[in-house]
């Protein structure tokens, strides 16, 4: 009975560790997601305002 008791906890402690992985992974996923997302965010905004510059000039 205590050894499968033990398995038991393990299975438990296993799953929790599994859980707070998926948790940090997809975290990790939102802040690159969020770089990549600023990025072409400064690139549109580097984009246009060269463009507006360029276009003025004329």
């Amino acid at each position: 009975m205590a050894e499968i008791a033990l398995r038991s906890v393990s299975h438990q402690n296993n799953h929790k560790k599994l859980i707070s992985y998926l948790i940090q992974t997809k975290q990790q996923l939102k802040v690159e997601i969020n770089k990549r997302d600023n990025l072409k965010i400064n690139l549109k905004v580097k984009y246009f305002t060269e463009y507006d510059v360029l276009s003025t000039k004329e």
